[in-house]
């Protein structure tokens, strides 16, 4: 359900998806398949058919422009995680984390108490600052003391290819992507955002840069400017459609990757054109992906002064991304949950264990796609 909103982001390389053959070119059955779906009226319920039905609404948008409508059209739904306070559940947690200490060697406990000292001294300047540049370099710093690797090997390092159609459709921009691993074929990544900055450049986009023109003499564009803005601004932050559309870019990204880890030695740029050279699995035959779920994780800062970090946590479902690579068929899946969980700011003794209580997660899950466990 995505097109670029300008036409500058949107690349000419082909899909990362598609089938080509070893000499570049594609072979006569893919031909032979693409030429038949492009006729094929699309199925009842799939997304072609949402997109024809609702055709003046305007579906067919930027992922910055998502609306509650896609997310209820797509089955999906934010869940809000309760906190968990129990005092026998922190005494074990505690107990735990000292039992641990107690047996690693003298290295390695001044290893963790150094690293314990660096997380507290980030959170008191995450909590304190006003600035979002500044927070965002404090997230990434306390993800790296966590063991969390910044993706260096993606070209866009702050970009998520969303795909339609097995096509590479918009950038999804974040403020940064981490993965449970420093290797090119990481499975697992991590996406943050600064929610502050993502309502930026949806203004931004929507109105131009300040010295725009038609800003300035325009009053009736200027109306016009103002009432799509307020159609595509979230009334909640914290349940930015944005976001679910992030973490569908993470999952197909997780995808592909898990993938073409089947297939190929090497992982290239999936909006390169080199990658149209490399043989990748058909979605449209999938073998026992067909049950196969896709855990994504994402860290999100609503405001400058927001007292907490959100933790989003979501599993797609192979049929639920088979709905965009495939939108003229319909693919029966489940609604789709967006986990939302609370890491507390304040006091720095809650956060270091929230956020850990978070890392932890998001390591289990890498560690179980490193191990082929769904």
């Amino acid at each position: 359900m995505e097109v670029p909103a300008r036409q500058s982001e949107a690349p000419t390389s082909p899909s990362r998806s598609t089938q080509p053959s070893s000499s570049g070119c594609a072979s006569p059955s893919t031909r032979l398949s693409t030429t038949a779906d492009k006729f094929r009226p699309p199925e009842p319920l799939s997304l072609n058919s949402t997109l024809r039905a609702h055709s003046r609404t305007r579906l067919y948008v930027n992922p910055l422009y998502w609306t509650s409508q896609h997310l209820l059209l797509l089955d999906c739904r934010f869940v809000r995680e309760k906190a968990i306070l129990q005092t026998e559940t922190k005494t074990q947690s505690a107990d735990a984390q000292v039992s641990k200490l107690d047996q690693s060697s003298p290295e390695e406990r001044r290893a963790q108490e150094f690293s314990s000292a660096n997380i507290s001294s980030a959170a008191r300047r995450l909590r304190h600052s006003r600035a979002s540049w500044v927070k965002t370099e404090v997230v990434q710093q306390i993800l790296e003391l966590y063991g969390l690797y910044h993706d260096c090997f993606r070209p866009h390092s702050l970009k998520l290819s969303f795909q339609f159609n097995k096509q590479h459709a918009a950038f999804v921009r974040t403020d940064g992507i981490f993965s449970t691993a420093p290797s090119k074929t990481a499975v697992l990544d991590i996406a943050y955002l600064d929610l502050t900055l993502v309502a930026s450049r949806r203004r931004r986009s929507i109105y131009g840069p300040p010295s725009s023109s038609r800003r300035r003499f325009n009053l009736l564009v200027n109306r016009l400017l103002e009432k799509k803005h307020r159609r595509v601004k979230p009334e909640n932050k914290l349940k930015d459609p944005f976001i679910v559309a992030t973490l569908i870019a993470l999952a197909q990204d997780q995808r592909y990757k898990r993938n073409l880890n089947r297939t190929a030695p090497e992982l290239e740029d999936p909006t390169s054109s080199e990658s149209s050279t490399k043989p990748i699995q058909d979605t449209e035959n999938p073998d026992p992906e067909s049950t196969t779920f896709f855990e994504v994780h994402l860290l999100a800062l609503p405001t400058i002064d927001a007292p907490h970090l959100y933790h989003y946590t979501a599993r797609f479902s192979a049929a639920f991304l088979d709905r965009f690579d495939q939108p003229s068929r319909y693919f029966p899946s489940d609604q789709a949950h967006i986990h939302i969980s609370r890491i507390p700011l304040a006091p720095t003794k809650e956060f270091v264990r929230s956020m850990s209580r978070a890392v932890d997660n998001i390591k289990r899950a890498g560690a179980r796609l490193d191990s082929g466990v769904d």
